[in-house]
């Protein structure tokens, strides 16, 4: 939890100073730390303040005063936050807080050292710079470090930079005083990198005379000169673990372009899930960070993160792979197809992600119908066959068990192996284990796969139709947030607005893998009473956008206006609300699920326009992020933007689709009247060419660049041509 306190004081000097913990504090583990921090300064306003624990980002505690959100404190008026740090782990930990006053001004307290755990062992942690720092090249880097024991002195440290060392400094060699042990000392060097690229910082600390000690690794990036606008995602690390179903801090740096990289979206495994938007009283200079913060709960398995500038989208920042592991303990992670279809093979993917002080693993996978020959008339079937084995790994028919390793090592793999079969069957569900260093532990994620890959509201009966009472129920389970009886759970929104556009384009379907990924696997069939509103993969989607309100009261009004893309169906959103928020005054049949915080409305056809709206009593709070569903393809809910003058147009958003083409959004007044705008696509901004007609839904226009995916850069332009 976070808290923010204000207050009068008349300070020549700006000043940031961390209260609390104080130095040396212990704390045992469990425990809940109290951070508290104080900055101001005396000819600005003070935004926000971050705490910082060796190094990383663990809170941040903005400023919103009565007037806008997340606006500075008033001139001189200090600003104390307050941060509740419930997951410190066991060891010595080094603590900052930092403060952005301005473009060019930033302030970090003197740090403070606190210990979790009985014992206090040696520590030596680099505290600047922090990880996923971008340097230009040229840029002299400080690097400082904190080195603590308890029964001597760090005295000297080298400095290593991919493994070559850089410097070296000893701070008892130019210092004439006399300190106890115990007493956290810094070592500093300033280093100026001569070539682009990553480098892993490193340090080694000299304790007493026979205790060497190495920190732990930091990682930036050097970049050359002129690249243009670059992002990167600082936290977390590329390959490394986070826990499943719980808020994970995502923290991305822009640098590169003269009034900064202010408006990113960030994209889970090829989805936008969230935005950010940051807003300067002065630009930064092209060679200043810009840090966007997000949270995100993930599902178990494997993700990858990538985080994309609103304003051009071929800025994206290199991929970042995470692993979500959930509570269980188990390390491997299974993921199968939606479905199946006779005479098409399918493949079981195993990832696993062992902890760091696993010694040897090894997996046994139990795939269903494995005992005999499809071959062999005399065995009934169903039988199913395992080929294309990966990672030597090897069938054995005694047991009927795929088995792999063992691995000697906690590295992360994807095992595979192919499914072959001689029938198909409605449903026929996995087992198996994962073993590390003697412990048995059940392998998570996918277990079932259901043949003929029917859409999971089709039950009663299962017949390739989705009717009204299938519908309903189904759409009441998701807005609910009640279990469903067949996967995935929670029920997704996207799965919700493909099965109402699947049952008003006439309710009988077919599973076809070409049209995509689920839920756009599931295509109304084939029928002699072909519906006109029978539907297949939409071209287009639609745009949200959010706006608040102030009230008399303080409280805000939060409305979301959504507008569907011509051939749309039905659509839903999800609104996903700070932790702790409480709403009321919910419209249009929307319902809060109050253990995920999540507001849901709908599903909607595409011809309803209600009124999405709900009243936070909290208007100081974080603001709440949401997804709009569009017959199974899900976009950001957007932040306000002003409507445009009469008779004039603007291009208002680009929003990436599950088949990699952009959709382009236009505002024009003019449309409302009958006028038609051409979407262009240029390269280098020299070169243009058409791209098609916006379709106009009410005053917003809708365009798709279809050959935008892995097209590189993308410039477009809205010109009216009627």
């Amino acid at each position: 939890s976070a808290d923010v306190v204000i207050e009068d004081a008349n300070l020549e000097m700006p000043s940031i100073v961390l209260t609390r913990p104080t130095e040396g504090a212990h704390f045992n583990v469990g425990d809940v730390i109290s951070l508290e921090a104080t900055a101001v300064h005396p000819d600005a306003g003070v935004e926000m303040i971050r705490f910082i624990a060796d190094g990383r980002i663990i809170a941040t505690v903005n400023y919103c005063c009565d007037v806008c959100d997340c606006a500075p404190a008033p001139k001189a008026t200090p600003f104390t936050a307050r941060y509740e740090w419930n997951s410190a782990p066991p060891g010595v930990h080094v603590l900052v807080a930092q403060t952005i006053l301005g473009p060019n001004l930033v302030l970090e307290s003197p740090p403070v050292t606190v210990v979790v755990g009985g014992e206090r062992p040696a520590s030596l942690v680099i505290v600047e710079p922090r990880n996923g720092a971008v340097f230009g090249l040229g840029h002299a880097i400080t690097i400082d470090t904190i080195g603590q024991d308890p029964e001597s002195l760090v005295s000297t440290v080298e400095f290593f930079a991919n493994g070559e060392k850089i410097g070296e400094y000893c701070f008892l060699c130019v210092v004439d005083a006399i300190f106890p042990p115990g007493t956290p000392l810094h070592n500093q060097i300033q280093w100026t990198p001569s070539r682009p690229g990553q480098y892993v910082l490193t340090a080694v600390g000299q304790f007493g005379p026979d205790k060497r000690l190495t920190s732990p690794p930091v990682t930036i990036q050097v970049e050359g000169q002129n690249t243009g606008p670059r992002l990167v995602i600082a936290q977390p690390a590329d390959g490394s673990t986070v826990p499943a179903g719980r808020d994970v801090p995502v923290v991305a740096v822009g640098t590169g372009r003269e009034g900064g990289i202010t408006d990113v979206e960030l994209l889970v495994d090829g989805r936008p899930v969230a935005e950010s938007h940051v807003v300067f009283f002065r630009p930064p200079r092209a060679d200043e960070e810009v840090q966007h913060e997000f949270t995100v709960r993930f599902q178990p398995g494997r993700h990858e993160l990538v985080v994309r500038d609103l304003a051009d989208p071929a800025v994206v920042s290199p991929p970042v792979s995470i692993f979500a592991s959930d509570a269980s303990g188990s390390f491997v992670t299974r993921t199968l197809p939606a479905g199946y279809q006779a005479g098409t093979a399918f493949t079981v993917r195993l990832q696993t992600q062992p902890s760091a002080n696993v010694a040897v693993y090894v997996v046994e996978d139990q795939p269903p119908f494995t005992f005999g020959s499809p071959e062999d008339p005399n065995i009934p079937p169903p039988v199913w066959q395992v080929t294309n084995i990966s990672h030597r790994g090897v069938f054995d028919p005694s047991t009927g068990k795929v088995k792999f390793g063992p691995f000697f090592d906690h590295e992360a793999r994807t095992l595979t192996y192919d499914i072959v079969f001689n029938s198909v069957v409605d449903s026929a569900r996995f087992a198996g284990v994962g073993v590390a260093d003697g412990v048995a532990f059940p392998i998570g994620g996918d277990n079932e796969i259901r043949g003929s890959a029917r859409h999971p509201a089709d039950r009663q009966p299962a017949d390739d139709f989705l009717t009204a009472e299938e519908l309903t129920a189904y759409a009441a389970a998701w807005k609910r947030e009640q279990p469903w009886p067949e996967n995935p759970n929670p029920i997704p929104v996207d799965y919700v607005t493909r099965a109402a556009a699947v049952w008003k384009g006439g309710e009988q379907y077919v599973y076809d893998p070409s049209a995509g990924v689920p839920p756009f696997c599931w295509i109304n069939g084939v029928s002699t009473t072909r519906s006109e509103d029978q539907i297949s993969p939409p071209p287009l989607a639609g745009r949200a956008v959010r706006t608040q309100e102030r009230q008399s009261n303080g409280s805000v009004r939060v409305t979301l206006r959504v507008t569907p893309a011509p051939g749309t169906q039905s659509f839903a959103v999800e609104e996903y609300l700070p932790a702790r928020e409480t709403v009321s005054g919910i419209t249009s049949g929307g319902e809060l699920t109050p253990g995920s915080g999540i507001v849901r409305w709908g599903p909607f056809w595409a011809t309803d326009t209600p009124i999405l709206s709900y009243v936070r009593s909290d208007s100081t709070a974080t603001e709440a992020k949401g997804i709009v569903s569009f017959d199974g393809q899900n976009l950001v809910v957007h932040a306000d933007t002003e409507s445009p003058d009469e008779g004039s147009a603007r291009l208002t958003g680009v929003d990436p689709l599950h088949d990699g083409s952009n959709q382009v959004s236009l505002e024009a007044s003019a449309l409302m009247r009958g006028a038609e705008y051409e979407l262009q696509v240029s390269t280098d901004l020299k070169r243009w060419t058409s791209a098609g007609l916006f379709s106009t839904g009410h005053d917003i226009g809708f365009a798709r660049d279809a050959a935008a995916a892995g097209a590189g850069a993308r410039f477009y332009r809205a010109v009216r041509v009627r």
